[in-house]
């Protein structure tokens, strides 16, 4: 139960990330949970919709986006670079050119 609150992976990921000038976006109320283990330098950019993200992504295609997931399986489409249990959700990133032309799917009938 404890990796479900454990940011530490994914906060020193994002630190190496931005460090190799990825710019950052997190999808939601962003809550500063990254900004000292990932010794992040900026605050990652706050999107709020799924346009907001996709604009972004365009126009950031070496960004990174964080978002939150409901299940381990919308970690799959489009592809991610890390998937992680945190609290009831996941924490998931993925590259930006994944997201730029990302549809989303058609609702379940």
């Amino acid at each position: 139960a404890g990796v479900r609150f454990d940011l530490t992976e994914i906060s020193r990921r994002l630190g190496a990330l931005e460090r190799d000038q990825h710019p950052l976006a997190f999808v939601g109320m962003y809550r500063g949970q990254f900004q000292f283990m990932g010794r992040l330098q900026r605050t990652p950019t706050l999107l709020d919709s799924p346009n907001d993200v996709r604009l972004w992504a365009m126009h950031h295609p070496d960004g990174i986006v964080i978002d939150e997931v409901d299940q381990a399986r919308d970690c799959a489409t489009p592809p991610s670079i890390l998937c992680q249990p945190h609290r009831g959700h996941y924490l998931v990133l993925r590259e930006a050119a994944q997201l730029a032309s990302f549809d989303d799917p058609p609702a379940p009938p």
